[in-house]
């Protein structure tokens, strides 16, 4: 379903979201209609990331009282939940679909960006991003924010008129927020 998502971008906004189904974290292969013995904690944290992306409503499908620590950590991201709760109500299009990987990218509320690095292969692998090629937007620089970490001082990750390269594990999604530093903020000192 998500792989058609380009063709649902334009039913989703403030009112009316696209509904990707259920949430599937915390099943663990415990689904009497779910076959199989459930995904890793890295494919439910992908599963969550791609739901929070589409702006899919967040119906969790397993018995909350007994998620475990993992599944509620991955449930209960603060960034996560935030992007998907963007009141844009933008559902990501799928901006560049090479082999096994895949990015999909959504404009928020606050003309900042959500990027989605999907790995759909059986390897780990380096994917870089650029907003230039990727999303067509002529920003020199630009921060970088790490959703699944929600760590570290955002000056640490600015970006001046380059790509970033992350390592995403086999079935991984990582999540960034991209957005334009203020006029203000000067470029770093170069030696």
């Amino acid at each position: 379903m998500i792989d058609r998502g380009n063709e649902l971008t334009a039913y989703s906004a403030p009112g009316h979201f696209n509904d990707f189904d259920m949430l599937i974290v915390g099943l663990n292969g415990k689904s009497q209609e779910l076959v199989g013995t459930g995904c890793s904690n890295v494919e439910y944290r992908t599963h969550f990331s791609l739901w929070s992306m589409m702006s899919s409503p967040l119906l969790i499908g397993a018995d909350v009282r007994n998620l475990d620590a993992v599944s509620l950590e991955t449930l209960l991201n603060k960034d996560i939940i935030a992007l998907n709760q963007d009141v844009a109500g933008n559902q990501a299009a799928l901006a560049r679909d090479v082999d096994n990987i895949q990015v999909y990218a959504k404009e928020l509320n606050d003309s900042s960006w959500a990027v989605a690095l999907l790995n759909r292969g059986s390897e780990t692998t380096d994917i870089t991003f650029s907003p230039r090629r990727d999303l067509i937007i002529e920003w020199d620089r630009y921060y970088l924010r790490d959703l699944w970490k929600s760590e570290g001082n955002v000056s640490d990750y600015i970006l001046y008129n380059i790509p970033f390269t992350a390592e995403v594990m086999s079935h991984e999604a990582k999540v960034y927020k991209i957005w334009q530093p203020p006029d203000d903020v000067p470029p770093p000192d170069v030696d």
